[in-house]
């Protein structure tokens, strides 16, 4: 048979079960704190934002917009179309190499190897290119005036 406990068991249960949740609730004070903490820490409150370093709203794009062109690196995206219409103008190869020097910003020597032509033919195909595109551009704005 099991003995009822006496007096003094009741009351250090008592107080060890008062320990165990003083302890709990101070641990849990200490993880608030700490939580707290970090986010004024990490996070930024949203009326601090401000609109140009977080811009609140995005602007969709839709491809519609933009022309798509072949590369040997594949397809590279003009956004602009006016710029896409004189650059369509071009020759094969001078159009790639504009597309992959200004859009992709490759290099002359990145452009050769994936070409495979020497960097000093890059470099003259983007000035002949340069002046084709200069030229359709003041023939269009002499147009316009």
């Amino acid at each position: 048979m099991v003995n009822p406990p006496t007096d003094n068991q009741e009351e250090s249960a008592r107080h060890k079960f008062d320990y165990y949740c003083k302890k709990v609730l101070r641990h849990t004070v200490i993880d608030y704190i700490n939580e707290i903490q970090y986010l004024s820490e990490h996070e930024i409150s949203f009326s601090d934002l401000s609109q140009n370093e977080y811009p609140m709203s995005t602007k969709d794009e839709y491809f519609s917009q933009n022309r798509s062109f072949e590369t040997s690196i594949g397809s590279v995206i003009v956004k602009d179309i006016d710029i896409a219409e004189i650059i369509n103008v071009l020759p094969d190869k001078q159009r790639e190499i504009i597309l992959l020097y200004y859009i992709t910003e490759m290099t002359d020597d990145e452009i050769g190897e994936k070409m495979d032509m020497p960097r000093s033919t890059v470099q003259y195909q983007r000035a002949a290119a340069i002046k084709i595109l200069k030229k359709i551009m003041e023939e269009q704005e002499n147009e316009e005036i």
